[in-house]
């Protein structure tokens, strides 16, 4: 069955699912922090709306407006692969890869307010506090459009510092120990669940590509660094049984949206 010959209610009640489901995704790393927040809390203040939509009685959903609501779907789809790349992604991926990441971001914004342009609150007779909050979430989505902001200049120039040296020297310290304390990468935990999206997104693919092998080096020397400075730190049983990162063996099934090889 097509989205569109769905009932109102139903292709509501499952995009009610999907807001609270973006709502539970746990905190997003430092550099995407702030928009991804953002981006999260506007989505949960369509709520309200969407609960008004699905109590409607004996009143029916105008077509324009139930191809609006599939819209919405498939933007919250778009959406949610973006917050849990956000949320679970490489740190390292998502600084040196910044300004894929940001561009994804805006093209899921567009998405969202042009489906939520197309929602008539008026023929579906929306109380006039819920109207007020989306148009105020509109009006964020506009501006969130164009914006960029300004991103953490010297954790990028540190990374691709390294990213882009062959040879180790004596200034490359004060570098890695700024890198793990603005990517909170200071325990073997930390730098397990890093190599873990590595991988994750070398099984998406199955072929690392050089940016992806590039940056899993530079884990190494991270990994390296961490474990000179503190050397009775051991790496839990699961880090010691991942693959080469150039394996390409799953480790598990992930969204593909950001992994091509730069």
């Amino acid at each position: 069955m097509g989205e569109e010959e769905r009932g109102g209610g139903e292709v509501v009640e499952i995009l009610i699912k999907k807001v609270n489901e973006i709502a539970s995704i746990s905190d997003y790393r430092y550099t995407v922090k702030k928009q991804y927040c953002n981006l999260a809390r506007r989505l949960k203040l369509l709520i309200p709306m969407l609960e008004e939509i699905r109590d409607i009685k004996d009143s029916i959903i105008p077509q324009q407006t139930l191809k609006a609501l599939v819209m919405l779907k498939q933007a919250l789809d778009s959406a949610k692969d973006l917050l849990m790349f956000g949320s679970e992604g490489s740190k390292i991926y998502l600084v040196l890869e910044r300004e894929q990441i940001m561009n994804k971001y805006h093209e899921v914004t567009a998405k969202l307010e042009q489906a939520l342009s197309g929602i008539s609150c008026e023929s579906l007779d929306i109380s006039d506090e819920v109207k007020e909050q989306v148009e105020l979430v509109l009006a964020q989505f506009r501006r969130a459009k164009g914006r960029v902001d300004a991103n953490d200049v010297e954790l990028y120039e540190d990374l691709l510092s390294l990213y882009n040296k062959t040879h180790d020297s004596a200034s490359d310290l004060a570098v890695l120990r700024r890198l793990c304390e603005k990517l909170q990468l200071m325990g073997i935990s930390d730098l397990t669940l890093e190599s873990l999206a590595l991988h994750e997104m070398v099984a998406a693919t199955g072929d690392p590509g050089e940016s992806i092998e590039k940056m899993s080096m530079l884990l190494k020397k991270i990994k390296d660094f961490v474990q000179t400075e503190n050397p009775n730190l051991e790496a839990p049983a699961r880090e010691k049984n991942l693959p080469p990162s150039g394996s390409g063996q799953a480790i598990v099934d992930h969204p593909t949206m950001f992994y091509e090889a730069s």
